[in-house]
């Protein structure tokens, strides 16, 4: 069973030896909720979840990170990688490092 909201692509990004690979429009989901360039507002389900994502305590952030690990990653990224917002919006513009 998949949980996810939207996936435009049709299939899921491959995880890569950093953590689950962050696609385009996760990227530009997550840069609309924190109001950033390069943001596009996202469906209202992955903009719950997203919600939920942020504001989840330890024991439900982990396995709402279990089940969703590409938008979980891209929410820590913003949150607390000092360029993460950088890292986002290049991923956004389609810029792959």
């Amino acid at each position: 069973m998949e949980f996810l909201c939207e996936n435009t692509a049709g299939e899921l990004p491959a995880p890569t030896a950093d953590g689950p690979a962050i696609t385009q429009d996760t990227a530009r989901h997550v840069l609309w909720m924190y109001d950033r360039v390069g943001g596009a507002q996202p469906g209202s389900c992955t903009e719950h979840l997203i919600r939920a994502i942020q504001s989840a305590d330890v024991l439900h952030g982990a396995k709402l990170r279990q089940v969703f690990p590409e938008l979980s990653a891209a929410i820590h990224l913003a949150r607390y990688d000092e360029e993460g917002i950088s890292k986002l919006q290049a991923l956004a513009a389609g810029v792959r490092a």
